[in-house]
């Protein structure tokens, strides 16, 4: 705040504290996408790890259920293998595999469910980030 006026600007900075670093490549390179400004936020929120998984709301009583609700198996939360993955390899992947569905579908009439072709992308991601030189 500046004057007794609320800022944009000075909210931002004050959540932000010292997570934000304005000369990344990522940040620019998301800002400058030329998509709705609700995706910009979408992806930041994700490249932040900030996404609200159950476990968390369950943790902040605004849910019940912690579990994934895909699978029903393991509780859904932020330190799953998923955070550590390369966001590249993830997007990537999660392409490839829409694009193998799609070509199943038209080629071979097998339509998958979006569990599967999210369960291979995240697969190959982990794949390639293991096989990959570091």
């Amino acid at each position: 705040m500046s004057k007794g006026n609320f800022e944009i600007k000075s909210a931002y900075s004050s959540l932000m504290n010292s997570t934000w670093d304005d000369s990344s490549s990522l940040w620019k390179h998301i800002w400058k996408m030329r998509v709705p400004q609700r995706l910009h936020i979408f992806l930041w929120v994700v490249c932040q790890h900030k996404l609200m998984k159950n476990l968390e709301r369950c943790h902040r009583h605004i849910g019940y259920a912690s579990l994934c609700p895909s699978c029903d198996a393991a509780d859904e939360s932020s330190s799953g293998a998923n955070e550590s993955l390369p966001w590249s390899f993830v997007f990537v992947s999660t392409l490839w595999q829409l694009w193998k569905g799609r070509n199943d579908l038209v080629f071979n009439h097998v339509r998958y469910s979006s569990d599967v072709i999210v369960h291979r992308a995240l697969t190959w991601a982990r794949y390639y980030s293991e096989s990959s030189p570091q």
